[in-house]
């Protein structure tokens, strides 16, 4: 990798997070160590709901990757390993991209419940985000066939399903609460 490509992947990493307007985070000191704290809150709920509907989207044997902001899927071709390689798009990286957005949407879900007052319109995109789960789940499952050999990838998909449950159930009685009120 040249110097090019160093800076190349910088600029991408700042432009693959998702930003939300509230973070106007300016100490650079607090900044590396709440790294993993403001990658959670920079997803846009736009942004949580298109990657959820990519995800459910996934066939067996499809692939996933994340370019920008956003997950594509990778259909299976002759030449996908080679591409897959070339753009340094690994199932790890994958795995991790998709725990990220489960715990973002958890994130967000908590932050519009936790507001003085819900709108019509919050409650509309949980129940939104609630169906994307739902659905993104059986695209989990599309991967566990995709990588049926890899124990450890089938582990992370198995953790992932159960965050996505967890979230899910939260999601489902913040919304049973909202509809009483």
């Amino acid at each position: 990798m040249n110097t090019h490509d160093s800076i190349t992947s910088v600029i991408k990493k700042e432009n693959d997070e998702y930003v939300n307007e509230d973070d106007t985070n300016t100490d650079n000191d607090t900044e590396d160590d709440n790294d993993d704290n403001n990658y959670k809150s920079r997803y846009t709920i736009e942004n949580i709901i298109l990657n959820l509907k990519m995800i459910s989207r996934i066939k067996p044997d499809d692939k996933l990757y994340k370019e920008d902001t956003l997950f594509k899927i990778d259909n299976p071709t002759l030449t996908q390993g080679i591409l897959r390689w070339f753009n340094d798009y690994s199932r790890v990286q994958t795995m991790d991209d998709i725990d990220a957005l489960v715990d973002a949407t958890d994130t967000r879900i908590t932050q519009i419940f936790d507001k003085k007052e819900c709108t019509i319109d919050d409650n509309r995109r949980c129940q939104n985000i609630l169906v994307d789960i739902t659905q993104a789940k059986n695209g989990i499952q599309n991967l566990k066939i995709t990588y049926k050999n890899d124990t450890f990838i089938q582990s992370r998909l198995d953790i992932i399903h159960d965050k996505f449950d967890v979230c899910k159930n939260k999601l489902s009685e913040k919304l049973l609460l909202f509809t009483k009120i």
